[in-house]
């Protein structure tokens, strides 16, 4: 079984998650609860990708056992760049836009 192109992947794992219900949901949940870690001073965006890893790797063996031998697989690597995807999602997209400070010593417009 080949492996996908890794940006391919990452944002293949994403498409995904905006295209179910039920990882959406997971997603939206995800942001909300970062938004009260904002609020509370306690965000650590260094931390964030972990969180999102649960959904990107529940995404991936999903994906892969769904369609094993059929299609390329997604790799673990392409999990960890949407990992940061999501993270990226959130500080730019999600947060309210008096929110994009810096957090934690890294500005938000920081490299990954």
């Amino acid at each position: 079984m080949a492996q996908m192109n890794l940006t391919h992947g990452a944002d293949h794992i994403i498409l995904l998650i905006d295209n179910t219900q039920e990882t959406y949901k997971q997603k939206h949940y995800m942001f909300e609860n970062l938004v009260k870690k904002v609020k509370n001073g306690s965000y650590d965006r260094t931390k964030a990708p972990k969180l999102f890893s649960y959904l990107t790797d529940k995404v991936r063996r999903s994906f892969n056992k769904e369609y094993a031998g059929e299609s390329d697989s997604l790799s673990v690597a392409s999990a960890r760049l949407a990992d940061k995807e999501l993270v990226h999602e959130f500080e730019t997209d999600y947060l309210p836009n008096e929110r994009k400070m810096s957090i934690k010593g890294t500005a938000l417009t920081g490299k990954f």
